[in-house]
């Protein structure tokens, strides 16, 4: 669980970088695909990564208290 965090926050700080893909930002983030960082990624924040991108939400989570 620990691990799949990890990459969801890194998945957001490359989100932040509007001239990459979301395939470019699946396979730098080591995603087979870009369906399945967004299973991934809606799994994690309850949100697909273009709604994050939409809501403006940019703060990521510590998660070094999980």
């Amino acid at each position: 669980k620990y691990q799949m965090l990890q990459r969801v926050e890194f998945v957001k700080e490359l989100l932040a970088d509007k001239s990459l893909s979301l395939n470019d930002i699946a396979f730098t983030a080591g995603y087979s695909s870009a369906a399945h960082l967004s299973r991934r990624f809606k799994e994690a924040t309850g949100m697909t990564p273009g709604q994050y991108v939409s809501s403006g939400v940019s703060t990521r989570q510590s998660i070094d208290k999980i």
